[in-house]
């Protein structure tokens, strides 16, 4: 749902009609987000017609992961999308000062495990340094300005209000917050709760 909404309204048509999603992310992981967002885009034939994005496409432009193994695994993964060793960074932070270029979709999935209710009371400094590499990661928001930021994180106090925080002060988007539990919201055995702030920018 988050995915199919950011990318509805991004990169302007083609003649021919179609249109090519240049997607980056950060903390990017194994990126499970670039799965569902290239489900969307070229769904199973047997899939529900109502959960594609006809005449969309997507181009995976870059990638910021701090795990050497990882890296290695997004390069193999997704260079039949476009992403190319040069493009997968390993500071998320620093992703404009190097360089990297621009996308219109770009997504934010931090590090969350510092922020589970196990820890909550014993992790404050690991807390602060996962938020700190948010706010610095949203300068490529800042500096580069995609069409749509897409983050994800956990939906605890000790987070939301900050990123809340944060995003606020990034001028020239409207963001919303979405919060979204599989055990209410897809029906599944789990309780997982995840807020996503999308920011969409005003001018594209």
């Amino acid at each position: 749902m988050i995915l199919r909404a950011a990318s509805a309204t991004l990169a302007p048509a083609s003649e021919d009609g179609t249109r090519t999603v240049k997607y980056g992310s950060v903390f990017s992981g194994l990126d499970l987000s670039a799965v569902a967002l290239e489900t969307l885009v070229s769904p199973p034939p047997d899939g529900p017609p109502s959960e594609r994005l006809p005449g969309c496409d997507f181009e995976y432009v870059l990638a910021a992961e701090c795990d050497d193994g990882l890296r290695a695994v997004l390069g193999d993964t997704w260079a039949h999308r476009g992403l190319t060793g040069d493009h997968i960074y390993e500071d998320a932070r620093l992703l404009a000062q190097n360089g990297a270029p621009d996308v219109d979709l770009f997504m934010i999935t931090p590090e969350c495990s510092e922020f589970s209710r196990r820890k909550r009371a014993r992790e404050r400094i690991a807390q602060a340094r996962s938020l700190q590499d948010t706010s610095d990661s949203l300068d490529y928001v800042r500096r580069r300005r995609p069409r749509a930021v897409v983050i994800e994180n956990v939906d605890e106090p000790s987070v939301v209000p900050f990123i809340d925080n944060m995003v606020g002060a990034i001028g020239g988007y409207r963001w919303e917050r979405y919060t979204i539990d599989p055990a209410v919201h897809l029906a599944w055995p789990m309780h997982r709760r995840r807020s996503y702030w999308i920011g969409m920018r005003l001018d594209a």
